[in-house]
């Protein structure tokens, strides 16, 4: 990954080193919900821990193995977004702020009944990709973790 070689080119660049940006792009699973829990008949409360999120675990570990590196972190997460808004958004929540690498995990919210929805999924990931790359960003895609039926 080229992230790494920047981050180690930043490790001796004491005067110079920006440090690295790494953005995060996806639904409520990258916002850093945990859970949902329903508290009415047509209501639902969702918990939030960030300090326990994907994003906040890479950030720890960077910062333990390169302490001398800043390492920042953009959270574009958002609950019940899919890729299609993903892609709608890229440009002001991940591309302005020129990351060197951006994280991108859709896919629980994109999944269903619809035959149009792989289609539409694929077509977005796809521009997603087409516009991180264009913008010089190293894109790193993460799959979603597979669907919990709420089997006890």
């Amino acid at each position: 990954m080229k992230i790494i070689e920047k981050i180690k080119a930043k490790l001796n660049d004491h005067y110079h080193a920006e440090g690295v940006t790494i953005a995060f792009l996806g639904d409520s699973v990258t916002q850093g919900c945990f859970d949902l829990y329903k508290n009415g008949e047509k209501s639902c409360e969702t918990y939030y821990d960030k300090m326990n999120s994907y994003e906040m675990r890479v950030f720890e570990i960077l910062s333990v193995l390169y302490p001398s590196v800043p390492v920042n972190i953009i959270n574009a997460g958002i609950s019940g977004d899919t890729a299609p808004w993903g892609f709608d958004r890229v440009d002001s929540h991940v591309i302005r702020h020129a990351p060197d690498l951006c994280v991108v995990c859709y896919g629980l919210n994109d999944c269903g009944l619809d035959p149009e929805r792989p289609e539409r999924y694929k077509k977005a990931i796809t521009g997603i990709f087409d516009k991180l790359e264009k913008a010089g960003i190293e894109i790193l895609f993460m799959t979603p973790n597979m669907m919990n039926r709420g089997i006890s």
